[in-house]
C-alpha cells in the first residue's frame, strides 16, 4: 500500500476540502454570528497582549526588569505546549466530524488512501493557517518592535507551519484511533454517547478545579528540551538579552519536519483501516434515530411524578411525553450547558480561596431560572417534529398542551434549582437571611420562565433541525426565540437590581450619562421606569401562556 501521498493530488483534495468548508462556514449565519460573537472578545485578548509584547521586547532590549529573566526556556515550553493544545484539537474534530471523508464513496475509489489523507491533514493545516498566523503575526510584529530585531517576525510563519504540520499529522492520527475504537467495537459503540459526555465531563472538571494549569505546567520543561520547543529559539533567534542557541535554532524545524513523515505514514495505515471498514451501527443507528445517543437506554422506567388529582389526564399524557422525549434525547439539551462556560471564574476562585463566592448563589438562580425555560417549553410546536398534525387534530385543548410542556420545566427543573440555590448559599459569606431571599427567588423564577417560554417559543417556532455536535441534528428553538427570551430575563433581572439594590441606580444613571452626554437621567428616574417595568415583566408570563394557548386553537398549515 502507497504510504507517502502525491503532493499535487493532496493539494487538489485540500482546496477542495477547504472550499466545501469555508462555503459551509459562510451559508451557517449562526455559526457567523457566534464566530462574529467570539472575534470581539478574541480582538480585545489580541490588542491587550500586542501591547504586552512590545513592552516586553522593549524591556529586553532596553535592559528592563524582564532582562534579569531566564526567557528562553519559557518560550521553548510555551511553544511546545502550544503544539500539545493543537494536536488534541486537531484529535477533538477528528474524532467530532474530520474523521470522516466528504463524499467517500467517491473519494476513495478515485485516488489512493494516502493521497485522501494527505488532502486532509493539509485541509486541517489550512485550517490552522488560516486562523492562527493573523494574530500571532501581529503579536509577532509587536515583539520584534519592541525588541528592535525582525526575527521573530520573520520567522512566525515558519515555525507555525512546521509545528503546525506536525501537530496535525499527530492529532489526525490519535483521532482516528479514537474513532475506530468507539465506532467499531459493539460495546464502545452502543454506549459512545456515554463515553464522549464522560470525556466532556473529564475536560470540564480539568478546567474547573485549575487541572489543566497544572498539567502544563508539568510538561513545560520536558517540552521545552525537544526538537518542538527547540522552535522556540528559531522565533527568538537575534533578540538581546535572551541566550538561545543557534544550532537548536537550525535543527529544531528540521527534526520536527523529519518526525511529521513517519507519522504521517501511519496515519496512511490508520486511515485505510478506518475508512474501509463498516462500523457497528445497526443498533446503534436506531438508538440514535429515536434517541439521539444512549442515555434513554439506561432510564427506560424513569418517570415524571405528577399530581393526578390537579392535573387531567390530557395533561399528564402531554407532560409525560415531553419528559420521556426529553430524557431519550439528551443531545438537544446540550445548548443547555453553554452559560455554564461564563462560571470558570467562580468556580476556579472557589476551588483556589477554598470558600464559594458571594456572588455565585446569584449565578446558580439565575441560570438556573433561565435553564428552567429553555429545554422543554421554547419550542412547543418544532419540538412535536412529523407528529405536529396528528397533535393538533387529537382531542387535546390547547390550556391541556400548553399546560403539559410547562409542568415539565417546573416540576423537573425548578426544585432543583431551588435546592442548588439554597446549597450554594449557605456554602457561601452570604448571610442567611440573603440566602433565604435568594432561594425564594429562584423558586419563583424558575417557576416563571416555563410561563414566558411558551409564548416566546410559539411567537418565534423553529421546525428545521439544526447541527449540534459533531454530525448530529436536533430541532433547537430559534435564534429570535433564545434572544428574546434571554432578554427579557436581563431586562427583568436589571429592574430588579435598580428597584431593589442600593447603589444600582446611581451606577446605572452615570453610565447611561457617560455613553449618552445628551441624556441626563436622574436615579430616581430610573427607579421609577424600572419598577413599571417590573410589573410588566411581571406579567408577561402569564400573557405569554393565554398566548400559546390561543395559538395552539388557531394552528392552521399553510
Amino acid at each position: 500500500m502507497k504510504l507517502f501521498p502525491s503532493p499535487r493530488r493532496s493539494a487538489l483534495v485540500a482546496r477542495v476540502e477547504v472550499r466545501r468548508a469555508l462555503r459551509s462556514f459562510v451559508g451557517n449565519r449562526t455559526r457567523l454570528a457566534l464566530t462574529a460573537l467570539s472575534g470581539v472578545f478574541v480582538a480585545l485578548f489580541v490588542a491587550v497582549a500586542t501591547y504586552g509584547v512590545y513592552l516586553a521586547g522593549e524591556s529586553l532590549r532596553t535592559g528592563g526588569a524582564l532582562a534579569g529573566f531566564d526567557v528562553g526556556p519559557t518560550v521553548r515550553g510555551v511553544v511546545g505546549l502550544a503544539g500539545v493544545g493543537l494536536a488534541a484539537l486537531v484529535a477533538a474534530r477528528a474524532v467530532a466530524k474530520r474523521g470522516e471523508v466528504p463524499e467517500a464513496d467517491g473519494l476513495l475509489t478515485t485516488v489512493p488512501t494516502a493521497d485522501a489523507v494527505g488532502g486532509m491533514v493539509l485541509s486541517e493545516l489550512a485550517f490552522v493557517l488560516i486562523w492562527t498566523l493573523p494574530p500571532l503575526g501581529l503579536l509577532a510584529g509587536s515583539f520584534a518592535y519592541g525588541a528592535g530585531t525582525p526575527t521573530p517576525l520573520l520567522a512566525v510563519v515558519p515555525v507555525v507551519a512546521v509545528l503546525g504540520a506536525l501537530a496535525v499529522t499527530t492529532g489526525y492520527a490519535a483521532g482516528l484511533v479514537v474513532r475506530q475504537v468507539v465506532t467499531r467495537h459493539e460495546v464502545l459503540a452502543r454506549h459512545r454517547q456515554i463515553l464522549f459526555g464522560l470525556a466532556f465531563l473529564g475536560y470540564f472538571a480539568l478546567v474547573f478545579s485549575g487541572g489543566i494549569n497544572r498539567l502544563g505546567a508539568l510538561l513545560l520543561d520536558p517540552l521545552a528540551r525537544t526538537p518542538v520547543g527547540w522552535l522556540g529559539d528559531l522565533l527568538l533567534l537575534g533578540t538581546p538579552g535572551i541566550d538561545v542557541s543557534p544550532l537548536r535554532a537550525a535543527l529544531g524545524p528540521v527534526l520536527v519536519l523529519v518526525a511529521s513523515v513517519p507519522v504521517l505514514a501511519g496515519t496512511v495505515r490508520i486511515a485505510a483501516r478506518h475508512w474501509f471498514s463498516d462500523p457497528v451501527s445497526a443498533a446503534t443507528e436506531d438508538d440514535d434515530a429515536d434517541a439521539n445517543g444512549g442515555v434513554g437506554r439506561f432510564l427506560p422506567a424513569v418517570a415524571l411524578p405528577l399530581p393526578s388529582s390537579r392535573l387531567s389526564r390530557p395533561t399528564r399524557a402531554v407532560a409525560g411525553t415531553v419528559f420521556r422525549r426529553s430524557v431519550r434525547a439528551p443531545i438537544k439539551l446540550a445548548y443547555v450547558a453553554y452559560p455554564l462556560f461564563g462560571a470558570i471564574p467562580l468556580v476556579q476562585t472557589a476551588i483556589e480561596q477554598g470558600q464559594v463566592p458571594a456572588s455565585f448563589p446569584y449565578f446558580v438562580a439565575v441560570y438556573g431560572a433561565w435553564a428552567a425555560g429553555v429545554p422543554v417549553t421554547l419550542n412547543l410546536f418544532g419540538d412535536q417534529g412529523p407528529v405536529l398534525p396528528g397533535t393538533l387534530t387529537t382531542p387535546v385543548s390547547g390550556r391541556q398542551f400548553v399546560a403539559g410542556h410547562v409542568v415539565v420545566g417546573v416540576v423537573a427543573v425548578a426544585p432543583l434549582v431551588t435546592v442548588l440555590t439554597a446549597v450554594a448559599g449557605v456554602a457561601s459569606p452570604m448571610p442567611l437571611a440573603r440566602v433565604a431571599a435568594v432561594t425564594a427567588g429562584a423558586a419563583v423564577l424558575s417557576t416563571l420562565t416555563p410561563l414566558l417560554a411558551t409564548g416566546v417559543g410559539t411567537l418565534f417556532p423553529r421546525y428545521g433541525s439544526v447541527t449540534v455536535v459533531g454530525s448530529r441534528e436536533a430541532v433547537m428553538p430559534s435564534k429570535r426565540a433564545f434572544l428574546t427570551y434571554s432578554a427579557t430575563l436581563l431586562a427583568a433581572a436589571v429592574a430588579a437590581g435598580v428597584v431593589f439594590v442600593d447603589g444600582v441606580s446611581d451606577l446605572l444613571a452615570a453610565g447611561l450619562s457617560f455613553l449618552i452626554p445628551r441624556l441626563t437621567v436622574s436615579p430616581g428616574t430610573l427607579e421609577l421606569a424600572a419598577a413599571v417595568a417590573l410589573v410588566a415583566l411581571a406579567v408577561a408570563p402569564f400573557a405569554a401562556v393565554v398566548y400559546a394557548v390561543r395559538r395552539f386553537e388557531s394552528y392552521h398549515f399553510d
